[in-house]
């Protein structure tokens, strides 16, 4: 990865959208151009108003909170012995989060 946004760069913690204007400035990259890998409402609320779209995979502690506006929402991103479940969004049928599903989900938000 060429660059790395964690919580330790940001001053101001998520649901602040600081950590992904700051990795899109790194970057050079409009919003659009990007996807976010998430697992809470917070991490859901600063990638959106960043505006990048949002995939979020649950947690036993986020497993019940409300991920609307989320491109898609799996249990895991999976491995061949541990397929995911889609909570939200379409699967296209496959077992695992991979590229091409990333992909179809990422030209979903227009």
């Amino acid at each position: 990865f060429e660059v790395f946004g964690t919580g330790e760069r940001a001053v101001r913690k998520k649901p602040d959208p600081e950590i992904y204007l700051w990795v899109l400035e790194q970057l050079a990259l409009p919003p659009r151009a990007c996807i976010a890998i998430e697992d809470s409402t917070n991490g859901l609320n600063a990638a959106r108003s960043a505006g990048i779209a949002t995939v979020i995979t649950t947690s036993p502690y986020t497993l019940d909170e409300d991920f609307t506006g989320a491109v898609a929402v799996v249990d895991r991103l999976g491995e061949p012995d541990k397929p995911s479940r889609f909570l939200q969004g379409d699967g296209l049928n496959k077992t695992c989060v991979d590229v091409e599903l990333l992909r179809h989900w990422h030209s979903q938000t227009g």
